[in-house]
């Protein structure tokens, strides 16, 4: 039943059905699929829509209601995420962070379901939002006095812009203050190793243990 069910979500988010989508989280949720399960089928389907996207088979009407779908069916995950984070650690603040989705890019799932769980996980997270120039995450860095900017990018023509905030920050000549962690649906450890990144967090439960990581706590 649980598969069924997962292929189904995949398909509404992928059509944009966002009437549908709650319906099928409750139910997988109650036929006992694991959360990360859930959110990985939903990744995938918002894999399929970015790249459909890049590819011009999608227009923005349509990326954006497959957004719309993901959200629908991600708000009724949320609780679920938070639950399973804090179990496995949440506790007092960790750390800082500034997180967003970088400029020409206007995607927020993936941002927004990480933000979730490194909040569950103890992190103070200020979320600057969608299509952010980069001099805005320094700027915010700076003003809250922040230990990692966090950079998330879903399409293959923004994921460049992680390389250029990571050069913007040497030329600021605060490279050293912050650690860069990265992620969305075209980047990888290879991209990540290749751009001068510290860390690439692949879905929202990679980002916290990256997180800990770097701030030394695991």
């Amino acid at each position: 039943m649980g598969n069924e069910v997962l292929e189904k979500l995949q398909e509404v988010i992928i059509k944009g059905k966002r009437a549908d989508s709650p319906a099928l989280v409750t139910q997988a949720i109650e036929d006992g699929v694991d959360v990360d399960t859930i959110i990985n089928t939903m990744s995938d389907a918002m894999k399929v829509v970015g790249e459909k996207f890049s590819k011009g088979e999608y227009f923005i009407t349509e990326m954006l209601l497959g957004a719309h779908a993901f959200k629908a069916g991600f708000d009724v995950l949320r609780p679920k995420l938070e639950e399973k984070v804090k179990k496995t650690g949440g506790q007092s603040k960790k750390g800082v962070i500034v997180l967003g989705t970088v400029i020409n890019d206007i995607h927020d799932i993936g941002k927004n379901m990480v933000a979730s769980a490194l909040q569950a996980a103890g992190f103070e997270v200020h979320d600057i939002g969608i299509d952010v120039p980069l001099e805005k995450f320094i700027e915010k860095a700076e003003e809250v006095n922040a230990d990692i900017i966090a950079l998330s990018a879903l399409l293959t023509t923004t994921m460049g812009e992680t390389k250029n905030l990571i050069e913007l920050l040497k030329q600021s000549g605060v490279r050293e203050k912050y650690k860069v962690l990265i992620g969305g649906a075209p980047i990888s450890q290879k991209f990540a190793d290749a751009v001068g990144a510290d860390a690439y967090g692949e879905d929202a439960f990679d980002a916290v243990n990256k997180a800990k990581k770097l701030m030394g706590l695991s």
